[in-house]
Formats: structure tokens, sequence, C-alpha cells
């Protein structure tokens, strides 16, 4: 009995502790970021660029026929609900 128990709690230990690893909740350090050296506001060579802007594409495909067609195949989801009488 002692045995079987012992296997039992040595399994599940192992199951815990490899999954802590697997999803990295298990860490032997903590985590630090980088901090940036202060730098003059005109240095930079980045300073006196603008934001580069998203370019929209001129022409979208026109998918109203298959959303007509979607919208036809949805079945009726009234065979789910329970009727009381």
């Amino acid at each position: 009995m002692f045995r079987r128990l012992s296997f039992a709690m040595l399994f599940i230990t192992v199951g815990f502790l490899s999954g802590l690893v697997l999803t990295g909740h298990l860490r032997s350090a903590e985590e630090t970021a980088a901090a940036q050296a202060p730098s003059a506001a005109g240095t930079s060579p980045m300073a006196g660029r603008q934001p580069a802007t998203a370019s929209v594409p001129a022409a979208l495909p026109d998918l109203t026929g298959v959303a007509q067609l979607a919208a036809s195949t949805v079945t009726d989801t009234s065979s789910t609900q329970i009727v009381r009488a």
C-alpha cells in the first residue's frame, strides 16, 4: 500500500514540475528589463522622421455573395432548446 502511494505521489510531483517547466512558470531568476540610455532630443537618428502610415488596398473583393450563402445555410437551433409544458 505504501509503495503504491509513494509511486502515485512521485508521478504527480513529476507531472506538476514538468508542467511548470514546459509552461515557463518555473524560472531560476527574475526577469529584468534593460534601461535605455538618456539621449539628447536632436541626436537621435529617428528624431526628424515622420511615422510610417499603413497602406490600404485600393479595391477589396466583394464578399456579399458569400455572406448571403452562409446566412442561408445557418441551421435552426430551436432543437437544442428545452420545452417545458
